[in-house]
């Protein structure tokens, strides 16, 4: 496994948990419920810093101070104060994450627990190598319901990702779904992420 340079990371950490309470707002973050005695956050730095990657940026939001209190000083933080999608916390981190790194990891807070070193490893070199503006992880799940799916033209290239609202009855058929897990150019990301506006503003 080789070693991560020149790579940051911004943590999507803002959420409620709603679809852990019933579709109310979470007492905790949803990243501070816990796996085996330790937030499934406590997982994600774990994995960050097994692959060397030192520049992370934890995008908070509800009950911001709980997580803050948690991890101290250990890492960076960035506050979106509203949840306007993936691509607004990301540009919320944009002022936190060291400017003379050339890539960007973006990750959820709380799936990425799950992740091994390997995959993000594999995920970042196959992006560098291929010097890719953005690079993401799909998944193959059996019983995708609602989540987001890769639409891919006959030639196997991605041509869009939709969320369950916008899916055509064909396209509810797809098992291949988006992580949410990103892989930037940093000089790409920031000069595009601006041009995001309205429901745009999420990546997801």
């Amino acid at each position: 496994m080789s070693i991560i340079q020149h790579t940051s990371t911004i943590i999507l950490a803002a959420g409620k948990g709603t679809r852990l309470n019933d579709g109310l707002p979470s007492p905790i973050p949803k990243v501070m419920n816990k796996i085996c005695g330790q937030p499934m956050l406590e997982y994600t730095l774990k994995t960050l810093e097994n692959i060397n990657i030192t520049d992370i940026v934890i995008v908070v939001g509800y009950k911001a101070e709980l997580i803050k209190e948690y991890f101290s000083n250990r890492y960076k933080y960035a506050l979106q104060k509203e949840q306007k999608g993936t691509g607004h916390a990301v540009a919320c981190a944009a002022k936190s994450v060291d400017p003379t790194n050339e890539h960007i990891l973006v990750i959820q807070g709380d799936d990425s627990a799950f992740y091994s070193p390997v995959t993000l490893v594999n995920l970042i070199n196959a992006h560098v190598k291929e010097k890719a503006k953005v690079s993401f992880l799909t998944f193959i799940h059996p019983q995708p319901a609602e989540l987001g799916r890769i639409i891919r033209n006959k030639k196997g290239q991605v041509v869009a990702i939709k969320e369950k609202e916008v899916l055509t009855p064909k396209e509810r058929q797809i098992q291949e779904i988006n992580t949410g897990t990103y892989c930037f150019e940093a000089k790409w990301l920031w000069q595009n992420i601006k041009k995001l506006k309205g429901k745009l503003f999420c990546l997801t």
